[in-house]
């Protein structure tokens, strides 16, 4: 499942054109960017699965973090990518393929600069979906 999950997210970024403009040439990726990324860019991954059956119902419960990072010394960029993140995923329906886009809540976000000086903005959704 997470292929597809990962395949919806994919095509739901590539969607948003504000999000899509302000991150560039398509750097936004699942699990890890490649080494030497130009910034800035986003990453997503997945940190819970929940499956939940109801009689014949069938549900999963995604935990997905999006992290976004910038090297810009301002906070504005990363802020402005994070606020177009938000437009695009908050309360959303996801396609995908096989199942049925019950709910997409943002229930976290944090804003931080690491040690290397660049920030990172990080973003927990809980999307839950139900088998076909």
């Amino acid at each position: 499942m997470q292929t597809q999950l990962d395949t919806a997210i994919y095509d739901k970024i590539n969607s948003c054109a504000a999000l899509k403009a302000l991150l560039g040439d398509e750097r936004f990726y699942a699990d890890a960017a490649p080494q030497n990324t130009e910034f800035p860019f986003l990453v997503w991954f997945h940190i819970l699965t929940e499956h939940q059956e109801t009689f014949n119902t069938r549900l999963e419960n995604d935990s997905i973090q999006f992290s976004i990072f910038s090297k810009n010394q301002s906070a504005a960029e990363i802020n402005e990518i994070a606020d177009e993140l938000f437009e695009c995923f908050d309360n959303t329906i996801l396609t995908i393929a096989d199942y049925y886009s019950v709910s997409c809540r943002r229930v976290s976000s944090r804003r931080l600069k690491d040690p290397e000086d660049a920030w990172h903005y990080m973003a927990e959704y809980q999307i839950l979906i139900q088998e076909q």
